[in-house]
């Protein structure tokens, strides 16, 4: 029993970790940059809005695991899922590209308008992340119904895998030398998109 439920927490814990450890390489990549500090902020303060919005999504993990017991259950939740995302997405647009990003990212948070240009474009370019994770999880949900936390764990260490490739790929390019807050947001794509295609496939 208790080596059985060993083997189903263990994959679980040693992403988590993992997880903690590919943050610390992409703030190591980022200190490296042109305008370090900037991209640093801009890129948090865009990133802690963008998971506010995707942590709702998150929960479509427990809605897989609950409610799809049949073939119509399946499309009628993931319906749901990708409906919630693109909400979401137009959420984020509204920030990005309205004045009432001006006044949630300036005003509210007391930003200088520079770095609140910087912030509104990172959450342009994070538009589909809501999506994406909303996906990720109600696959997610239906292996763990099946006991299956290997595929979740080897999905999540590849995710942070590619993400921290990435950023030793493309931390002397021209381009993002030139705009560093591209470096984790393609770090922050590269593990998403990776964590997604493996948990769907898988």
């Amino acid at each position: 029993m208790y080596l059985h439920l060993f083997r189903f927490v263990l994959p679980l814990v040693i992403t988590e970790l993992a997880y903690e450890f590919g943050l610390q390489v992409l703030n190591g990549g980022i200190v490296r940059m042109p305008q370090a500090t900037a991209t640093l902020a801009a890129y948090g303060l865009a990133w802690g809005i963008t998971s506010l919005l995707a942590s709702t999504v998150s929960q479509t993990r427990q809605m897989s695991m609950v409610l799809v017991k049949n073939p119509a259950a399946y499309k009628t939740t993931l319906q749901c899922v990708i409906g919630f995302g693109g909400i979401h997405a137009l959420l984020l647009a509204s920030l990005a590209f309205t004045p009432v990003g001006t006044w949630v990212v300036d005003d509210l948070h007391g930003v200088d308008q520079a770095l609140g240009d910087v912030v509104r474009e990172a959450l342009s370019y994070l538009l589909p992340i809501p999506l994406i994770v909303g996906v990720t999880r109600f696959y997610s949900g239906l292996l763990l119904r099946v006991r299956r936390t290997d595929v979740i764990s080897y999905a999540m260490t590849a995710a942070i895998s590619m993400s921290i490739l990435s950023v030793f790929l493309l931390l002397s390019s021209d381009v993002i030398q030139s705009k560093p807050i591209l470096l984790p947001l393609f770090a922050t794509y590269a593990g998403a998109l990776t964590e997604c295609s493996v948990i769907f496939f898988g």
